[in-house]
């Protein structure tokens, strides 16, 4: 009996590595890969766009570290 073959996107490669929405059924493809329960079909560009994601949530990180830091009297004051 063939495999099930599924194609996946960049944005269920990120779960993997990001604490998002569906992160759990994305950990759940890739255990079934692993498992050599299913195949796994993507864009040849794919870790590009993970990387891509990886990029800008940390940028997003920083800026909500940053913007914290704003937050704090001592530091509006400086400003």
């Amino acid at each position: 009996m063939a495999t099930e073959k599924i194609v996946i996107d960049a944005s269920v490669v990120a779960k993997w590595f990001l604490e998002e929405v569906y992160g759990d059924k994305a950990v759940l493809l890739r255990d079934k890969y692993v498992g050599r329960e299913i195949q796994l079909a993507s864009p040849s560009i794919m870790p590009y766009e993970v990387l891509n994601a990886r990029l800008v949530t940390a940028d997003e990180e920083i800026v909500t570290k940053a913007k914290n830091l704003i937050d704090v009297k001592h530091v509006k004051d400086l400003i």
